[in-house]
């Protein structure tokens, strides 16, 4: 089930606004007048700085396929992120993992990702151990198939940071293992950096 907040808060604020005339008349629905008009002024202060944001993720998104083809990158990302986001609105949107990849380079879909924490939502029954080798398995097909492999700036945390960024209700004894098994089989060269989507490296499997 899903819930629209923004459909229940204008019913609400109606119903408060009801019940303060009922109490207290007119100076009732003044003050919710006035309260309105605050939280709408300090609304449109706080989208005011992002102004312009689309725009540039547009131009974030092709400077980032520039620097790595999509038709020859698997981006390893959190499944939250905003180059997610703006990736999928640009390049078409396509489900997590490798599955369905053949061979690089591979047009289509353009945009090409593993989850990091993809089988802990989808899955959220199976033990550490499982997840964490469900994402080992999809990174080393994306190598045998010949694709670059690009991690976000996920690499760069420690488990705690990494826990709270991927884990869902906790599950951190899932998230450290998936933090291992990244750390343990796969090392990590810079490949570039942007301004809004931040530092990306290069994945190999250690030697």
């Amino acid at each position: 089930m899903q819930i629209n907040i923004m459909g229940w808060l204008t019913v609400g604020w109606a119903v408060a606004a009801l019940a303060a005339q009922q109490r207290w008349g007119s100076r009732g629905l003044q003050a919710v007048a006035a309260m309105t008009g605050v939280l709408l002024i300090y609304n449109i202060a706080s989208l005011i700085p992002l102004r312009g944001l689309d725009a540039a993720w547009q131009r974030s998104i092709e400077q980032i396929g520039r620097e790595a083809p999509p038709a020859r990158t698997v981006f390893v990302i959190n499944d939250f992120d905003w180059f997610m986001v703006y990736a999928s609105l640009s390049w078409g949107e396509a489900e997590p993992g490798v599955d369905r990849l053949g061979s690089a380079p591979q047009p289509e879909p353009v945009f090409k990702w593993i989850g990091v924490g993809s089988d802990l939502l989808r899955h959220p029954d199976r033990t550490a151990d499982q997840h964490a080798e469900q994402l080992r398995g999809e990174i080393d097909r994306a190598f045998a198939l010949g694709y670059d492999v690009l991690i976000s700036q996920e690499w760069e945390f420690d488990r705690a940071r990494f826990a709270a960024t991927v884990g869902i209700l906790n599950n951190h004894a899932h998230t450290d293992a998936m933090w291992r098994t990244l750390h343990e089989h796969y090392e990590a060269a810079p490949a570039f950096e942007d301004p809004l989507a931040g530092r990306y490296y290069r994945l190999r499997e250690k030697p």
